[in-house]
């Protein structure tokens, strides 16, 4: 992402904050007309014409107040009901911002009234209907309930593997079916490297042939972009932010093809360089030339890639040296302070660097300063998102935000214990928030799935979008596994 695109991304949420914070208030403010049956609470629902944003996502239901006969229409959606059709899971699309929030209005339709045509004027008065959500428990983190989550997460990988060696990139948690999406390889490579240190942590040989087998389809997949080794290509273009996960992926290989391709996937990144120590996005097949565009995350993930590949040459230290100050510059802007989310693996570089022996107490700094801030962003309400992170105020937290940020906490924890620099009390009682969170969201629930056995261990999009990307569960389960071998209590 450009420097005009992050400072456009910042502008927008500042404009659109207040109108989604006036919304927040319609929908969950109390209404005079509650009324109580037992467990369950219903309101009119005033606004139906607004229907999509006038639902709590993962709590409220919707009933018809005037049952209507409606062949294949239905009375009463439960919010597990709009859990389980995939309702809660709307995107709005802005020129600038995909947010999710609100409810599919088509689909609740469609289901109250048994008809693809209808809209919202045809169902009647509608009630909101809700249970009362009680307040989560704290638990005490356990190192060995964290190694047992990631290799759940591990072996739930294990099974969604292909016979080609990659992997059902995006599975339905519902039904158990993959989904067609696009395949991406930066995220196969990702996922190959979570499986790559749960191997190492573990020993286990049955994800020993797993991690094995993605190394495989990786190398395979690895192609020549002349003249600057070899690399992997996507839509035409070759990757640099996929040749530098393709490299800490295929470190374990051993074989010639294996090395080979390593060292290839090596100068491609170190190639990717231009003259302001930034690294290109993308590289131009047909035109053998790199795109002076820039990409989010691209320099985290190929400085690390170099540091951990070991043994480079004096030129490419002092190359790797001077992006990585240039990233820790990069996002100087009116509202930098303000723009999240986005440095887990610049921390992992800065921990890359420290176990080098080559400690960078600028990284450490900024590491520090970005855990700061995003703590502030952390959700410490007691609700079931308790620990996950909320920048606007409609939108369901997403797991993958939290898992990344869990990934660069635990960098930077660890980094900063190797240093002599001690986590604040206040630090290890988020990462405790934020670890408890992705424990608690590893627990579908398996009374809205077909098959809960093949889905487990699985990390969802959200506790409202049970779709399964297999990079939600690698960065979920990168940080449970990282964590479990770290003293967390600051003994």
């Amino acid at each position: 992402m450009s420097r005009f695109s992050a400072k456009a991304l910042f502008v927008a949420s500042a404009l659109v904050l207040p109108l989604f914070a006036f919304g927040l208030g319609v929908v969950s403010s109390g209404s005079p007309f509650t009324k109580r049956r037992g467990d369950l609470f219903t309101a009119p629902l005033l606004l139906r014409s607004w229907l999509a944003l006038d639902l709590v996502p993962g709590r409220d239901g919707v009933e018809k107040r005037e049952v209507r006969t409606v062949p294949g229409g239905r009375t009463t959606l439960s919010s597990d009901e709009l859990t389980r059709m995939q309702a809660y899971a709307a995107t709005r699309y802005t020129s600038l911002l995909d947010v999710p929030f609100g409810a599919d209005e088509q689909k609740i339709v469609e289901s109250l009234t048994g008809s693809a045509l209808a809209k919202p004027s045809d169902l009647g008065p509608l009630n909101r209907i809700w249970y009362e959500r009680k307040p989560i428990v704290a638990r005490a983190i356990d190192r060995a309930d964290l190694l047992t989550a990631a290799i759940r997460a591990g072996r739930y990988l294990a099974r969604v593997q292909r016979p080609d060696g990659r992997f059902h990139y995006l599975l339905d948690a519902v039904s158990g079916a993959p989904i067609d999406a696009e395949y991406s390889y930066p995220r196969h490579a990702g996922t190959t490297h979570f499986l790559n240190e749960l191997v190492a942590v573990t020993g286990d040989q049955f994800l020993a042939l797993t991690a094995q087998r993605a190394r495989t389809a990786l190398v395979e997949a690895v192609a020549p972009c002349s003249p600057h080794g070899t690399c992997l290509i996507e839509n035409g273009e070759g990757s640099v932010i996929a040749a530098a996960l393709a490299i800490l992926a295929l470190l374990p290989e051993t074989d010639g093809r294996g090395k080979a391709a390593i060292d290839g996937l090596e100068i491609f990144v170190s190639s990717a360089v231009n003259e302001r120590d930034e690294f290109f996005g993308t590289f131009n097949v047909a035109r053998r030339t790199f795109s002076d565009v820039g990409m989010l995350y691209v320099e985290g993930e190929s400085i690390l890639a170099l540091l951990r590949k070991g043994n480079p040459s004096p030129e490419l230290v002092g190359r790797v040296d001077r992006a990585f100050e240039r990233a820790l510059d990069r996002w100087q802007f009116l509202g930098d302070r303000y723009y999240i989310g986005q440095h887990h693996w610049t921390c992992q570089a800065v921990l890359a660097f420290e176990l080098a022996h080559r400690r960078s107490e600028r990284g450490l700094d900024f590491c520090e300063r970005h855990q700061r801030l995003e703590a502030q962003l952390q959700i410490t309400n007691g609700s079931e998102d308790d620990g996950a992170f909320g920048v606007l105020p409609l939108p369901v937290p997403q797991l993958a935000q939290a898992a990344a940020i869990g990934e660069g906490w635990i960098a930077t924890y660890d980094a900063m214990q190797r240093a002599g620099r001690h986590p604040s009390p206040e630090f290890r009682a988020s990462l405790h928030r934020l670890l408890a969170y992705l424990l608690r969201a590893q627990n579908l629930p398996a009374h809205l799935l077909k098959d809960p056995g093949r889905v487990d261990g699985a990390f969802p999009t959200s506790r409202v979008d049970l779709q399964l990307r297999i990079d939600m569960t690698q960065h979920a389960g990168s940080a449970l596994l990282r964590a479990s071998q770290l003293n967390l209590n600051g003994e």
